[in-house]
């Protein structure tokens, strides 16, 4: 038994002098101080991150406090109301707008149907007269007497001697604001002029 002893006590002798004790040993001292930086630095950032937090919270408390301060003031009241008329007016603004944009379209299209309409009427006019003419050779006195139903006054010059056998045609235009006058002196040769442009005269200053 004493060998045996003896024996087992050689082999663990044998088999701890195989390890480096002292190394191992300052490798775990190495491991616990870098674990124990590590603690500190992780504690460090979170009081840093909790300190941050707190004051965001305590920054949206205190909006929280402004806006309803502000929702409670009858300033602030006005004020919405205010804005909420702005923005119904604003509204009712780009309606009007557009209506009347539409309006004026209308009236341009009306416009160009009346300026249409008055040219093709011109032109049958002046195909009408220019055809009552080419039909009577006479038609003269006629036409002189339908534009004196209109309005023209017709003057003799009887008594003047020098113009006696002339006749002036007074073209007499009255607006609301203006009264022009236009006179066309034609005599009985009509001075070369033709019934056709005569009666196109008095058509065009009436």
């Amino acid at each position: 038994m004493i060998s045996r002893n003896n024996g087992l006590t050689e082999l663990l002798t044998s088999t701890t002098d195989g390890f480096e004790i002292d190394d191992d040993s300052k490798l775990l001292d190495k491991i616990r101080i870098n674990l124990k930086k590590y603690e500190e630095q992780y504690e460090k950032q979170l009081r840093v991150k909790q300190d941050k937090n707190k004051a965001i919270e305590q920054e949206i408390n205190e909006t929280k406090k402004r806006i309803e301060s502000l929702e409670k003031s009858e300033e602030i009241k006005k004020l919405l109301n205010e804005i909420n008329k702005m923005n119904s007016s604003k509204f009712e603004t780009a309606k009007n707008i557009s209506s009347l944009t539409n309006d004026i379209n209308t009236l341009n299209i009306q416009y160009q149907n009346i300026k249409e309409e008055r040219i093709r009427l011109n032109e049958e006019a002046n195909n009408f007269l220019e055809d009552s003419i080419n039909n009577n050779p006479d038609s003269t006195a006629l036409k002189l007497n339908f534009y004196k139903n209109l309005g023209l006054i017709i003057q003799d010059n009887k008594n003047n001697q020098e113009n006696r056998d002339n006749i002036d045609l007074i073209i007499v235009n009255q607006s609301e604001n203006k009264k022009s006058t236009t006179t066309l002196t034609i005599g009985q040769d009509k001075k070369g002029l033709s019934d056709y442009f005569i009666t196109n005269y008095i058509w065009e200053n009436i």
